[in-house]
């Protein structure tokens, strides 16, 4: 799936809990947090405009998105930014 400037993420919350959604580099190296809070049951969508932390645009490559939630399930998803 690849994006050019922005991606739209949709997921949903089983219960109310605590949920982080991190992008990390194709080097495991942390690239941007997303959410890392307690959020309502429910459908969700978050945007990432493909910067970091810093607020900087990343270069163009594979990226992997992590939600996990308090149970310790996870689920990793691959992006591929494209300039």
């Amino acid at each position: 799936n690849p994006i050019i400037g922005s991606a739209t993420i949709s997921f949903s919350v089983a219960e109310s809990q605590k949920v982080s959604i991190k992008i990390f580099d194709i080097a495991g190296r942390l690239v941007k947090t997303l959410v890392n809070t307690p959020l309502q049951q429910g459908n969700h969508q978050l945007v990432w405009d493909a910067n970091n932390n810093d607020g900087y645009a990343v270069p163009a490559g594979v990226y992997f998105l992590k939600m996990i939630s308090p149970q310790n399930k996870s689920q990793t998803q691959k992006i591929i930014v494209t300039k």
